[in-house]
């Protein structure tokens, strides 16, 4: 995927200072539709969890709520405060790019292999998703829709995110 002008490749960024302003909010169309994308802070939490593409992220639950620095570690948040899926491995305290909307191929699940496509996806755990059943209402704020089945042999499963 191309980036749009005058930004870093949303896929890989690691950056050690902000070449962004943090919480921007990007639209690309390709050749799977409208993606969103955000510019983000990583913080490893108190758990020191390493960021992975596919992981997804919460924002920080705290009194210093700035809309844009997020964690995997479920411990230091909660699951309706999903904020995207990260595009890449982010180190501690690095800026990068999560998505927010569109289709996204490998996002992590728990690995219960009970995903069908159309289920809703949400956050459950330090940085993967579970499913509710198409037709029952999810207990937590949704990911997105499985596209498809999970792939058991990956723990991964294909969403269309609707997080903005």
């Amino acid at each position: 995927m191309r980036s749009p002008i005058g930004h870093t490749v949303l896929t890989s960024a690691n950056d050690q200072y902000a070449v962004h302003t943090p919480g921007e909010v990007v639209e690309v169309i390709d050749s799977t539709g409208t993606k969103k994308y955000q510019y983000i802070q990583f913080n490893n939490g108190t758990a020191n969890l390493t960021l992975a593409a596919g992981n997804v992220v919460y924002y920080l639950d705290s009194t210093d709520w700035d809309g844009y620095e997020v964690t995997s570690d479920i411990s230091d948040t909660k699951a309706n405060l999903a904020a995207g899926i990260a595009q890449a491995a982010i180190t501690d305290a690095y800026y990068g790019w999560v998505q927010t909307w569109g289709y996204y191929s490998a996002v992590d699940t728990n690995g219960d292999d009970d995903i069908a496509g159309g289920d809703i996806v949400w956050g459950v755990g330090d940085g993967t998703v579970d499913s509710t059943t198409a037709g029952t209402a999810p207990t937590y704020r949704p990911v997105g829709v499985a596209v498809a089945a999970d792939v058991d042999a990956d723990n991964t499963v294909a969403t269309y995110i609707t997080l903005s």
